[in-house]
């Protein structure tokens, strides 16, 4: 028995150092699993930044030019407005604002197309990017939309044509000898008006795609922090459970060593009712008093020296913990407590403690604080020391081994009674008589076990 309970003990070690192996490759698993999936997430994100950067400064760039030639269109419209009906006095006018639509109207249109190629190509990545994200429940967004981009696009393109017509006539009026006619200037200023027009239709849709996806790139920095937030959360559930596992796996192989570590455990192990009474059944008067005790006989003299050697636990009610209390622990002059076994001491009430000495305090039945007292013993015996309602309740649950009973040569007439309990079928084995002195016949009992 003892090799096959070393050999469970060794398969549970065993196991739990498994548990603890596998724990810990889950941690290592967790926290390279958590890396990989930060990185791929910090990635994604980045692209997304890049390609917002990209978008933020090409909508501004084109921002700014179709600022600086509206500007220029107004200007121009003014002059010809102003001079375009005397063409032929103003032609120095008229040629040096001919040469600036020339030299800077028409590249900047020219410029803003450029710029747009690869904001478009950009935003178009960002759309991508954003569409893998929204297969994440968390992710999910709204990708920029490429509608107002393409219609700027259109824009600039009818901008080029607007321009090659506008420096053609102007080229027109400058080459005119002779006075304008008002129809000539009015087409002008229609040109002028229609250019600007567009140039104010760009403006819009370029703010109108920063402002995009700059909430864009709001939403997708704070969706970031939930996705690291909960990234770090489960890597921190990952961690802490496998820790629990390996804490625990511990404990057991803990408690297995110290078991192995132990000498085998007595099979015959007791629980054994030892206590001394009046002739007429009663262990005290009625206010606890054992005044009539001690005169009777030496406690040396009878059984208790060699049963003391046997105990393991000790249990006891509230009433015989005072007793000790006030008898022996407080006494004039104060003892120490007599017993180095662990007691249990069984009270509804709160009771203070004995420094130095191993007491526990218990409620309720009897039979799982019993296994607690069995475990402590190690096999040794257990001791009821009293009183007797105590050591009936351990009677009716069937835990009472033995009793030894110290019969002493006095009457009480009445007092605390030795087993308030009706013990009838099956009766108490008698398994010894022994006299003790003149006082004391101790009278030793088996417990039948009731079918």
């Amino acid at each position: 028995m003892r090799i096959f309970e070393k050999t469970a003990r060794f398969g549970a070690i065993a196991l739990a150092v498994l548990f603890i192996a596998l724990s810990l490759c889950g941690v290592f698993g967790a926290w390279f699993v958590h890396r990989m999936a930060t990185d791929a997430a910090l990635k994604g994100f980045g692209a997304i930044e890049i390609g917002v950067g990209v978008i933020d400064a090409g909508v501004a760039r084109v921002d700014d030019l179709a600022a600086k030639s509206r500007t220029e269109v107004r200007q121009a419209a003014e002059t010809i407005g102003t001079v375009g009906a005397q063409a032929l006095a103003n032609s120095p006018v008229l040629n040096a604002l001919s040469e600036r639509l020339e030299t800077s109207l028409a590249p900047r249109v020219a410029q803003m197309q450029q710029l747009l190629a690869p904001v478009r190509d950009a935003m178009g990545a960002v759309g991508n990017a954003v569409s893998v994200l929204n297969s994440l429940p968390m992710l999910a967004d709204r990708a920029p939309r490429l509608a107002a981009l393409d219609e700027t696009v259109n824009r600039l393109e009818e901008l080029t044509a607007d321009t090659t017509q506008l420096r053609g006539t102007l080229r027109a009026l400058v080459d005119q000898k002779g006075d304008v006619a008002s129809a000539t200037v009015a087409a002008l200023g229609g040109i002028t008006q229609r250019i600007d027009t567009r140039l104010g239709e760009v403006q819009a849709n370029v703010q109108a795609v920063r402002a995009e996806v700059t909430a864009l790139q709001v939403r997708l920095d704070r969706r970031k922090s939930q996705l690291l937030f909960v990234f770090n959360l489960l890597l921190l559930i990952s961690t802490l459970i496998p820790a629990w596992v390996v804490y625990t796996q511990v404990v057991v192989i803990r408690h297995h060593q110290a078991r192995m570590r132990l000498p085998p455990v007595r099979r015959d192990m007791k629980t054994q009712y030892y206590t001394a009474s009046s002739l007429d059944g009663f262990i005290a008067t009625r206010d606890d008093s054992l005044h009539w005790l001690f005169p009777l006989g030496d406690v040396n003299d009878t059984s208790y020296p060699t049963f003391i050697k046997d105990v393991g636990a000790i249990a006891m009610g509230a009433h015989t913990y005072e007793w000790m209390l006030q008898h022996i622990v407080n006494a004039t002059p104060p003892q120490q407590w007599p017993y180095t076994q662990p007691t249990w001491v069984f009270t509804s009430r709160a009771l203070p403690g004995v420094p130095g000495a191993d007491i526990r305090f218990a409620r309720g039945h009897v039979r799982p604080v019993h296994s607690e007292m069995a475990a402590a013993a190690n096999g040794r015996n257990v001791w009821i020391v009293g009183g007797g309602e105590l050591a009936g309740q351990f009677y009716d649950a069937g835990l009472l081994d033995e009793l030894f009973v110290q019969v002493g040569s006095v009457t009480l007439g009445s007092g605390k009674p030795l087993l308030p309990r009706a013990i009838v079928t099956p009766s108490l084995k008698l398994l010894s008589v022994r006299q003790v002195g003149a006082g004391f016949a101790e009278l030793h009992y088996q417990v039948v076990p009731r079918s």
